[in-house]
């Protein structure tokens, strides 16, 4: 028997939010980074667990795919400061963005293209449209035909997704070396939880320095800002499902705890952003 229970996982993951600006749960919907994948790796051992939540998308912005690790756990270490504080999450690019832009042409895929190189490896690139139809990717919301997020949901239906995840020292970049992985869940039904903020901004305000205002935002300085509410949104993780029978994994360390009876929701149709 571990030295820690499922409830006091699940506890723990319900706080995650509330402990600092700089914690966060993941989220599958994105509108800025449409989703393409997302998976779930648990490591636990007697005295010791870990979660791993790994979100895949095209970010529209940097126009680049984009891979985001939550991480939680009772053994983390090492992990990024973000303005002083401990932040649950780092990112990684698979693709180096001037191969990206090799690639691209007026704002989409190149229809000569046909290889990407992705870190050390070569996928194979298409429009064709027949190709898409197979596999039904429908054009994009924003009626891109040829577009790189189409391109990225193609891929991981073909199966090369494996290409694009994150790399072992990625995903072990904040746990111990040694401790052990349990296994990884593909399929599950996912449901929102974040923290609500809440402060009120004066014209002043937003003639100052920004960065500063930030900084200072939970000071209450010349009323300016108000204490951030712990009111969240969503659900909270001990009562959903899916993190029910996570924790109940990582406590017994016992994989075949799984048995989810929700319907997985984890694919990308079901997160997309409604058409405009």
């Amino acid at each position: 028997m571990s030295k820690f229970s499922p409830q006091a996982i699940l506890e723990d993951l319900d706080e995650s939010i509330f402990r600092s600006s700089a914690t966060f749960f993941p989220a599958m919907h994105e509108p800025d980074c449409p989703l393409i994948g997302a998976k779930i790796r648990l490591f636990a051992d007697k005295n010791r667990w870990a979660i791993v939540f790994e979100r895949f998308g095209y970010q529209l912005r940097q126009r680049n795919y984009l891979g985001q690790l939550t991480f939680f756990g009772n053994c983390l270490k090492g992990l990024y400061l973000h303005n002083g504080e401990a932040s649950n999450q780092s990112y990684f690019f698979p693709v180096d963005l001037a191969e990206i832009q090799s690639l691209e042409k007026e704002g989409e895929l190149d229809p000569e293209a046909r290889i990407m190189k992705v870190r050390d490896q070569k996928v194979p690139v298409t429009t064709d449209p027949v190709v898409y139809r197979r596999y039904e990717i429908p054009e994009d919301n924003r009626g891109v035909g040829a577009s790189f997020l189409r391109q990225g949901r193609l891929w991981f239906a073909q199966g090369f997704g494996p290409v694009f995840c994150a790399s072992e020292n990625e995903i072990r970049a904040h746990l111990p070396v040694d401790l052990p992985e349990l296994t990884t869940i593909s399929s599950f039904h996912f449901q929102p939880y974040r923290r609500l903020q809440r402060r009120s901004i004066t014209t002043k305000d937003m003639d100052e320095n920004w960065a500063k205002f930030m900084r200072n935002s939970l000071s209450d300085e010349g009323g300016t800002a108000q204490k951030e509410s712990e009111a969240f949104a969503g659900t909270r993780p001990s009562s959903t499902e899916l993190w029910f029978l996570v924790a109940e994994i990582l406590a017994y360390r016992q994989p075949e705890r799984y048995r989810p009876v929700m319907e997985p929701n984890q694919h990308w149709k079901n997160w997309d952003d409604p058409p405009h």
